[in-house]
């Protein structure tokens, strides 16, 4: 509650309300309102809106939770994503298991706890789906959910052989040859991102399950557990700061003292910029808005700024943004980078 306002809540009475209906049971709904159970609620994230409330203010606050509950679902004033965005992040997030999910029977739902499961799944992903801001992080809490309806099927086949390190190979090795002939063009600008060397670390990852596709499930369970953990790692360990450097913003203010209140975007918002300069960011579109100060470009915005009369004086830059402190000029139409 306290973290992403109240979507935690409501996603919880959407699934126990369609459960309800579902299961013709009143019970659980009826649970959902337990007056004890929403004061404990209300004490441990509610404090923390109390505290927000004290700091910025009442009209404040409530600008603030509308702009990130609606604005978010409505709007998506930040991280636009297409609707079926978290088909493919579900399913990777959850390899190797996604493949079992396929094999799901079911008698696999006969208890109402899987069933609410089920209900709370589907719930999650179609809320986060119609959401206009997307992030990997929004559906978290439906991997535990899947893991519950997965578990019957992982059962039934613990002594049994399986193909699934074989299809996981499979996966593993078409990524590794996509990206050594056809580089993901969202990734290209990224410098120091070596997309053979990321293939051939999948590759040697995803070798070894080769070697076991013949063997029982509870013989290939440690491994295929492991794989989605050891990529992650190693892509963590050799990117993980050129990646972050490229998404983040920080490292434009991280040495930087910036001396003014307010800092302009040039036609883009990103919270980070907030964050990290510890000051207000307006977004602006035309130079009619902008004043002296500093402003944050994307370096493929740039070509934009050149009709502008300003000197622009470079501060720092990242893979994805530019930092520029800005001097408005009388009468002349020029662009300097110091």
């Amino acid at each position: 509650l306290s973290v992403k306002g109240p979507s935690g809540a409501i996603l919880i009475f959407i699934s126990l309300a369609v459960f309800t209906i579902l299961i013709k049971n009143p019970r659980p709904l009826k649970v959902f309102f337990n007056p004890l159970g929403i004061l404990i609620v209300l004490a441990a994230g509610g404090f923390w809106y109390l505290l927000l409330i004290f700091e910025i203010g009442w009209a404040e606050f409530l600008v603030l939770l509308h702009r990130e509950t609606l604005g978010r679902f409505q709007e998506g004033f930040v991280h636009r994503e297409p609707f079926y965005y978290y088909l493919p992040v579900i399913f990777a997030g959850f390899l190797p298991w996604s493949l079992i999910l396929f094999g799901v029977k079911k008698s696999e739902f006969q208890h109402d706890f899987t069933k609410f499961m089920a209900v709370y799944a589907v719930v999650v992903f179609l809320f986060f789906s119609f959401c206009k801001s997307k992030l990997p992080t929004y559906v978290l809490s439906i991997f535990p959910a899947l893991s519950v309806i997965s578990s019957g099927s992982v059962q039934r086949l613990w002594s049994n052989r399986t193909k699934i390190p074989l299809f996981f190979f499979i996966i593993l090795t078409a990524v590794a040859l996509v990206l050594i002939y056809l580089p993901l063009a969202s990734m290209s600008n990224i410098s120091g991102i070596s997309f053979p060397r990321i293939a051939l670390m999948i590759f040697l990852t995803a070798f070894p399950l080769l070697l076991i596709s013949g063997l029982k499930l509870k013989y290939q369970f440690f491994y295929l557990a492991m794989v989605p953990l050891l990529i992650y790692a190693a892509l963590v360990r050799s990117y993980g700061y050129e990646f972050s450097d490229y998404r983040s913003a920080k490292n434009l203010f991280i040495r930087q003292q910036v001396k003014e209140n307010r800092i302009y975007s040039w036609g883009f918002f990103q919270p980070s910029l907030a964050f990290y300069s510890r000051s207000i960011v307006d977004v602006i579109n035309s130079s009619q808005e902008l004043k002296d100060g500093y402003l944050v470009v994307r370096k493929k915005d740039l070509a934009d700024l050149k009709s502008n009369l300003f000197n622009f004086f470079e501060i720092s830059q990242t893979q994805k943004y530019i930092l520029f402190e800005v001097q408005k000029l009388q009468n002349c139409n020029i662009i300097k980078d110091s």
